[in-house]
């Protein structure tokens, strides 16, 4: 089974926001193509349309919309983590954590709380979100959060 790749809600979430994915491929840097496939294989994974599709642009639908806002806080707490750790040097421990897509918001809130008030921690955390607990492999995670 496919899982949701944060590079498709990178996608979804700037063509939400430039209401067109010409626009969103520009920004990003690619080509409309490409943007348009990541975001068709998005939704494949969660089983429905994120946007309805017109010669004039996108638009969310009501899911799109409910997910748009939970992208929009995991792409930005995911950001935070990311610059945190700019400039460490070689390479830390890691520890993996699975979590629910639909909890992914508030998890990542916590851990980037917890790593912006830890200076002198030297673990790294590595976070996949999952729709199904069968989209991903239990033996390559140290930590999962189930519903």
């Amino acid at each position: 089974m496919k899982k949701a790749t944060l590079l498709q809600w990178k996608y979804f979430v700037c063509s939400v926001e430039k209401g067109s994915m010409l626009a969103a491929a520009s920004i990003l840097e690619t080509d409309v193509t490409q943007v348009g496939k990541e975001i068709r294989a998005l939704e494949h994974v969660l089983g429905e349309p994120l946007l309805e599709r017109s010669p004039s642009g996108v638009r969310p639908t009501w899911l799109g919309e409910r997910k748009y806002v939970e992208a929009k806080a995991l792409l930005s707490d995911f950001d935070e983590l990311l610059s945190q750790q700019d400039g460490e040097g070689p390479a830390s421990p890691a520890i993996r954590i699975a979590i629910p897509t639909t909890l992914s918001g508030l998890v990542l809130r916590r851990l980037a709380e917890f790593e912006k008030g830890s200076t002198t921690s030297q673990l790294r955390v590595e976070l996949e979100t999952y729709t199904r607990i069968s989209d991903i492999e239990l033996e390559s995670f140290d930590l999962i959060f189930c519903i």
